[in-house]
């Protein structure tokens, strides 16, 4: 295999190396930055080095070192944004990092991670420190330092701000700031929880995101904790630990999203499906043999004008920018390892139709009913309006089950 400089890559026999990026080849040396060990000078004579591409190429504390090492005087960072709300081990692990920023100004990021390490868990420094620049709380700062112990730079002074705001505070503005619960558990949560049922399953439905009843974040990340952190997990002993008692007892509500999903299972099946049927099939045999309902994005949402995580997200677009592209990609991934009979994705308020275009692989094309699908290997990929959109009839959803079970047998 030809590399060249700049190639993202893997070690087949070092994966605890991490990914690592090729910043000089010599013959058939090459050096390569990897980023959990620092550069290395591997033969290839004895190493098959494995190529990163796509999403998986993308790693910030590697571009950080790369850029680091291209240009050490340069990359720099001070104090952007305080947090508002994150756990309390990093409210510890902030405090230590703001105190030091405020005698210096600025840092790069070699000296961010040393000030961290040891108060990161199980990160070495670096996981926290990626985590500030990617939530804003560490922003790029001017390439000519500015050294300061005066507090009177923007870095200095919101760094002693902070110091200040957490001595003064008390124990109840600790308990607010790790209300969302331990940090490692909230970004396993986002970049691994999709949704519930199997992905053995001949349906896949995918949303934008699930709606929030009376449980907070916090509830939801002890129940997927609880159950073990899995990508899909059970919907009703998810429910059961968040105290959502409505749409599993013996006589349930109809939820209104599941209602018009459970219509197209039915159809796919040629079941009957009058009010009864779904209700029973909502209690009983919701996300068991026949579907998955997975999410594209993780954090519950009610639809308001207001974005109610910008303790996570500055913005509904910062939010899509930095999660969508990833959770795309491993949407696909599974969708060619278990080659579901049809993926049904709701939901055409923009950006959402770009991104089911994305994973489908290419355009949808406009059927007399209304809605958009593909036929792509063995799956079907269909884009439908929402299951609650306002004005859309029962048999549209009808239809799109009787498809599928014509299309794919």
């Amino acid at each position: 295999m030809d590399y060249q400089v700049g190639d993202r890559v893997k070690h087949p026999k070092k994966p605890e190396w991490g990914l690592g990026e090729i910043r000089a080849i010599d013959s058939s040396i090459v050096t390569i930055q990897f980023v959990e060990v620092g550069e290395k000078k591997l033969s290839l004579q004895y190493v098959d080095l494995q190529r990163i591409q796509g999403e998986e190429s993308v790693n910030l504390r590697l571009d950080a070192l790369v850029q680091e090492k291209k240009n050490p005087d340069t990359k720099k960072y001070k104090i952007g944004r305080i947090p508002e709300m994150t756990a309390q081990r990093n409210i510890k692990t902030w405090s230590i990092v703001a105190q030091k920023l405020a005698e210096v100004s600025v840092a790069n990021y070699y000296q961010l991670v040393s000030w961290a390490k040891g108060h990161d868990d199980g990160g070495g420094g670096g996981g926290f420190i990626d985590y500030c620049i990617t939530n804003g709380w560490l922003v790029p700062a001017p390439t000519e330092p500015v050294h300061s112990s005066s507090g009177n730079s923007p870095g200095g002074a919101a760094s002693q701000n902070f110091a200040a705001e957490l001595k003064d505070a008390g124990p109840e503005a600790v308990k607010t700031a790790s209300a969302t619960a331990d940090d490692s558990v909230l970004a396993g949560y986002i970049h691994g929880f999709f949704g519930y049922g199997s992905l053995a399953a001949p349906i896949w439905f995918v949303g934008m995101e699930e709606g929030v009843g009376d449980e907070s974040l916090e509830d939801r990340l002890n129940a997927w904790r609880n159950l073990g952190e899995g990508s899909l997990l059970d919907i009703r002993a998810f429910h059961e630990r968040i105290g959502e008692t409505r749409w599993f007892s013996m006589m349930p509500r109809i939820q209104k999203t599941w209602r018009r999903l459970i219509s197209i299972s039915l159809a796919y099946l040629d079941e009957a499906r009058d009010k009864e049927d779904i209700r029973m099939y909502q209690r009983a045999r919701l996300a068991t043999a026949t579907e998955a309902l997975l999410e594209l994005m993780p954090l519950p949402h009610q639809k308001l004008p207001d974005w109610s995580h910008k303790n996570l997200f500055s913005s509904k677009a910062d939010y899509l920018h930095q999660l969508a592209p990833h959770r795309v990609a491993w949407l696909k991934r599974q969708i060619a390892e278990h080659s579901p009979k049809a993926v049904v994705m709701y939901g055409v308020t923009p950006p959402y139709p770009d991104y089911w275009e994305s994973i489908a692989g290419g355009p949808l094309e406009l059927s007399k009913q209304g809605w958009f699908s593909l036929q792509s290997g063995q799956t079907i990929f269909i884009a439908c309006q929402h299951p609650v959109s306002y004005g859309v009839m029962d048999d549209y959803f009808s239809s799109i089950g009787a498809f599928i079970r014509e299309g794919c047998g």
